[in-house]
């Protein structure tokens, strides 16, 4: 049995929410906190990565005769883009291969790159997700079939 796509988005955001709570939890203490940050960094790009373009092209060839949800799925694309280059920057800065990095701004910055995130997954509540359970009542287990 596959996975209900839903449902995978769910517990995706679940894990990168706790990871991003046990980062919160040592925000002033950025020695501790760039320990973890790997962990959090490989939960985020494997979510954000699962929404490739083979994801996004079978949403639009299901949609293909819907022009307002194809601009939906305009919007999501481009909205992924500049969250992949926060995701990558936010990772780079405070990662630990940056031994440089001091990390005087990192509860800022930490803040900031996770309301870009719940922002995204506020979005893909409000639009993605109704999309997905659309495709995935009307044509079975799309994801499984890449």
């Amino acid at each position: 049995m596959t996975e209900n796509p839903v449902e995978s988005f769910h517990r995706g955001r679940e894990t990168i929410m706790h990871s991003l709570v046990q980062i919160q939890a040592l925000r002033n203490n950025y020695r501790e906190a760039r320990k973890i940050t790997g962990e959090c960094r490989e939960k985020v790009y494997y979510y954000l990565g699962k929404q490739d373009g083979q994801f996004y092209a079978k949403i639009t060839d299901f949609f293909c005769d819907n022009r307002p949800a194809l601009k939906i799925v305009e919007f999501l694309v481009q909205d992924l883009k500049e969250l992949k280059g926060k995701t990558f920057g936010f990772f780079e800065k405070y990662g630990v291969q940056n031994p440089f990095e001091q990390g005087r701004n990192f509860a800022r910055d930490l803040r900031e790159y996770q309301q870009a995130l719940l922002e995204r997954f506020r979005v893909e509540e409000d639009y993605l997700l109704p999309l997905l359970k659309r495709l995935a009542e009307e044509n079975g287990s799309w994801l499984a079939r890449k």
